[in-house]
């Protein structure tokens, strides 16, 4: 925790302010991987078409609230 609170002081930051930094640092997506990814649940589903379900929602919900 000293080492922390040392690295936040170096960067003129509160103990919070460094370590929601670090987090975010750690969880950044690399674009390029993320395209990767895309690209191959993209491929997964082929030239499939999903219409929409807005009238499934609709309807499952009418009938829970009945």
């Amino acid at each position: 925790m000293a080492r922390l609170q040392e690295r936040a002081a170096a960067a003129g930051h509160s103990l919070e302010q460094e370590v929601r930094e670090i987090l975010a640092a750690a969880t950044a997506t690399d674009p390029a991987a993320m395209a990767a990814r895309l690209r191959a649940r993209l491929a997964a589903f082929g030239s499939r078409m999903f219409g929409d379900s807005a009238e499934l929602v609709r309807s499952s919900r009418d009938e829970r609230s009945a």
